[in-house]
């Protein structure tokens, strides 16, 4: 978790135009893909799988949310007009 927490601060987010940060993205969004299909893999497998689900939840989870921050912040600094209008209340 530490790891990727100083990844998420040590990546260049703010260089919306670099072609490399669009590589980052979609090799995290792979990651994800991969990640969850190797943990429901060792989940099957498992002697204690509620214990292994647990274990893959914990670090999925923080690996998601670090990811959509990252999404959001990109999108926030490639279109900041998009961030400005109020939301219609009803």
């Amino acid at each position: 978790m530490t790891a990727l927490i100083a990844l998420y601060y040590t990546l260049p987010l703010n260089r919306v135009d670099d072609p490399r940060l669009a590589l980052v993205v979609v090799t995290g969004l792979l990651a994800i893909v991969g990640l969850c299909v190797w943990q429901v893999r060792a989940i099957q497998h498992s002697r204690c799988p509620a214990v292994r689900a647990i274990e893959g939840l914990a670090f999925a989870v923080p690996l998601f949310l670090l990811l959509f921050a990252a999404g959001y912040y990109v999108l926030a600094s490639a279109t900041p007009d998009g961030f400005t209008h109020q939301m219609a209340s009803e």
